[in-house]
């Protein structure tokens, strides 16, 4: 299905389909569900797409001259990571502007907070669930915290503006078109797994944070972060 829809991942040489940049095969790929599967209504499961991958951004264009503004919304699957001489760590590359080439490691957290890039209504709308998730780590190590009842059984589930690490696709190689590319998923009961083809091996959580690259190691091309809600 992929292959048909975009001819160039059917590219082949000497009969063996041509390896493709990781994160174009994913971009595509993510699209490709969302326009493609059906749900048992019959209808199109973008809706739900982007209720898994979605990612609302709002830009702001403002004129210094005339002192108007204007404002547009949009849903993408991803955010790039910038990479530049003065990046050291993903929460900087997320919000660095410039496109180049990259040339060195550049660290990522198994937690990722991105309040710093929400707008201002949706940093009210996460206060509260924040502060319900940092009691709850208070009461975790012992500490005494404020217990406040809800009338509501059936409390909805709320963003928090954190994200844990759950996956990671690495390449170790000189060139998207040769090296390879490697899985490392985080499983349910904590552990990760490394899928190098068909040779998984359990890995420890330290070992993640070291596929940032650096001479010929593992560089982390794609991270998968899963929003941490209560």
């Amino acid at each position: 299905m992929l292959r048909k829809k975009y001819p160039q991942f059917a590219q082949q040489q000497n009969n063996v389909y041509m390896q493709q940049d990781a994160e174009e095969c994913w971009t595509q790929l993510i699209y490709t569900l969302s326009q493609t599967l059906t749900s048992e209504a019959s209808e199109p499961t973008a809706a739900q797409m982007k209720e898994l991958f979605g990612i609302d951004l709002v830009s702001r264009v403002h004129c210094a001259e005339s002192g108007e503004e204007s404002s547009e919304a949009e849903s993408v699957y991803s955010l790039k990571c910038h990479i530049s001489h003065d990046v050291n760590h993903l929460h900087e590359g997320l919000k660095h502007g410039l496109k180049t080439e990259l040339e060195k490691k550049v660290d990522y957290p198994l937690e990722l907070d991105v309040y710093d890039f929400c707008s201002d209504e949706l940093k009210l709308k996460l206060q509260t669930p924040r502060q319900v998730l940092r009691d709850a780590e208070s009461a975790r190590f012992g500490l005494k915290v404020e217990v406040k009842t809800s009338s509501s059984q059936n409390i909805e589930k709320q963003l928090t503006g954190i994200y844990d690490l759950i996956a990671v696709l690495t390449h170790k190689g000189r060139s998207a078109d040769s090296g390879h590319y490697v899985g490392w998923v985080k499983q349910d009961d904590g552990k990760w797994i490394e899928f190098d083809d068909d040779n998984p091996s359990i890995r420890k959580e330290e070992e993640i944070l070291k596929l940032s690259g650096g001479g010929d190691w593992h560089m982390a091309y794609i991270c998968l972060y899963k929003a941490r809600v209560i």
